[in-house]
């Protein structure tokens, strides 16, 4: 509010007869995932994610439930990897790495990255853009070997990944930690 941002005023915080209300409902599940999250690099995440359901009206609370799941079930490497996506790093690094690996045929990615990336993948986080900068869901895509399959460089975020990013703040991840992604990438060259 400090920033000038305007908090929803479509009754998000309005208590039905009961005594509840959707920001209510939602508060109590992320307080329960940020409690229960055994990777605590990931609490202020599902932290914001919350708060940015305060000020987006667009965002309906069953949306909003749907996406504290899932946040619940990613790691905090797979947020890293979102973050990392979204923002492009290390784009011309991996077409670097893709032209080298050319005559190799597919990635072999370092400590499961390729699983967990798969498994991001698979959710409809992110895809392949295409040529009219759209991004197709990875199994329209991708062979059944995954991300291992895929034009690394190309890989971009999905509406579904792009409302995930912007809603928890994934921007906030260190660079460091983003940077590990294209480091792990690398390790498996």
């Amino acid at each position: 509010m400090q920033e000038g941002e305007i908090p929803r005023s479509d009754g998000f915080l309005e208590a039905d007869d009961e005594g509840n209300s959707a920001g209510s409902e939602l508060l109590e599940g992320a307080m329960i995932h940020a409690a229960n999250a055994y990777q605590q690099r990931k609490v202020p995440y599902i932290g914001f994610l919350w708060s940015s359901l305060l000020f987006r009206s667009d965002v309906s609370p069953d949306y909003g439930h749907f996406l504290l799941s899932l946040a619940d079930r990613l790691t905090y490497r797979q947020l890293q990897a979102i973050a990392f996506i979204a923002e492009n790093a290390g784009r011309e690094q991996l077409a670097r790495l893709e032209a080298e690996r050319e005559h190799k045929g597919g990635w072999s990615f370092a400590n499961g990255l390729g699983v967990e990336l798969n498994e991001a993948g698979d959710v409809g986080l992110f895809g392949i853009e295409q040529a009219s900068g759209a991004v197709t869901h990875p199994r329209a895509t991708m062979s059944s070997a995954g991300i291992e399959s895929a034009q690394l460089s190309k890989i971009g975020l999905t509406p579904l990944g792009r409302n995930l990013y912007e809603l928890m703040e994934l921007h906030r991840i260190p660079e460091e930690e983003k940077n590990r992604i294209l480091d792990l990438i690398r390790a498996g060259h």
